[in-house]
């Protein structure tokens, strides 16, 4: 059973009867270590509470002992706890994409190599208007300025910019014929 190998190498035992799997429950090194450390965090103990004295939206007592928020876990505000759980979740061969159901195995083989690429410092990149979408005259105090809703290049219509009619005259011409 690849199951089972796979359970083996990292560092834990599965019991099985016959070929078929009836429960199993994997528990992190650090699941009972969060539950005694929120106990210890002064602001996840007011919580606690507070959820035993009343109704408290979002926030709930679990089971286990555990206070959790939407159904997430509440994580104490100490550095050592919070270190452990993110070695934990980036150091597994396993990895699920929240709210995924698809299950992902690290293969080094996946890794793709990247060869060394040059870049030359003295490149540039010039952006260049290739299209006036809009037109608008704004009033202030001291007159009138003309402003273009330009497109530019290599951009979508959502990122075009307002710029001053006179301007774009002087420096683009070829947008006016």
């Amino acid at each position: 059973m690849q199951l089972k190998v796979e359970v083996t190498k990292m560092g834990r035992d599965m019991i099985c009867k016959g070929d078929t799997i009836g429960d199993l429950t994997v528990e992190p090194e650090f699941y009972n270590n969060l539950i005694q450390t929120q106990f210890l965090d002064p602001k996840i103990q007011e919580w606690r509470e507070i959820i035993g004295n009343r109704n408290m939206l979002r926030f709930s007592l679990y089971k286990d002992r555990s206070v959790r928020y939407d159904g997430r876990w509440c994580v104490p505000g100490d550095a050592e706890t919070r270190k452990a759980i993110m070695t934990e979740a980036h150091c597994t061969p396993y990895s699920v994409h929240p709210g995924g159901d698809k299950l992902y195995v690290t293969d080094p083989s996946h890794v793709l190599e990247v060869e060394h690429i040059e870049l030359d410092e003295a490149l540039t990149y010039v952006e260049t208007p290739k299209e006036i979408l809009d037109r608008k005259v704004r009033k202030t105090r001291k007159g009138e300025t003309v402003l273009l809703k330009v497109l530019s290049s290599n951009h979508k219509v959502e990122e075009a910019t307002w710029e001053a009619e006179e301007t774009m005259k002087k420096r683009y011409p070829y947008l006016f014929d």
